[in-house]
């Protein structure tokens, strides 16, 4: 009989990734993500009046898509999880891989604002390294945010109700 799990880590046994059925899983998670992310990165721009490379939204799904990663990976990591492989190839590589963007926080950081404007202005060239080192950090905590709050919920390694500090 299988291991419900079928793996002790998400990168573990590659070659079941290999797998029509997670290919599949992958594929649709991406589509769910990427949509989402154009709805809340370009589809809201005209609703909020945010363009450029100064969008909440980008920087808003960058941190949330890295604090589901770390949730889902510490869950992945336990040896007594509720989160399998399958799971984490739709929710993980596929959602979150197709929610989050750096490629796209890179382009609208590069992105000229209009007609002969660069961003290689000396001001423009400081607020995108901020904006760009404001999303990694931003996205490190949350990332270990979601790894602590996996530990809690997902492995039973946390401080759950009840128990003592």
């Amino acid at each position: 009989m299988k291991d419900r799990r079928e793996a002790s880590s998400p990168v573990a046994g590659a070659n079941s990734w290999q797998t029509l059925p997670a290919i599949a899983l992958v594929a649709l998670g991406g589509l769910v993500g990427s949509l989402l992310r154009w709805i809340a990165v370009d589809g809201a721009a005209p609703l909020t009046g945010w363009s450029g490379w100064g969008r909440p939204g980008l920087l808003a799904v960058n941190v949330l898509g890295a604090a589901v990663l770390g949730w889902l990976a510490a869950g992945a990591s336990a040896s007594q999880s509720r989160i399998t492989q399958r799971h984490y190839a739709l929710f993980g590589t596929g959602a979150m891989g197709g929610l989050t963007s750096y490629s796209a926080l890179a382009a609208v950081v590069g992105i000229p604002r209009s007609s002969g404007d660069s961003v290689a202005t000396a001001g423009a060239a400081l607020g995108a390294a901020g904006y760009i080192a404001l999303s990694l950090a931003l996205g490190l905590v949350g990332a270990l945010a979601g790894w602590r709050l996996g530990e809690a919920t997902l492995t039973g390694h946390g401080r759950g109700r009840g128990q003592k500090k």
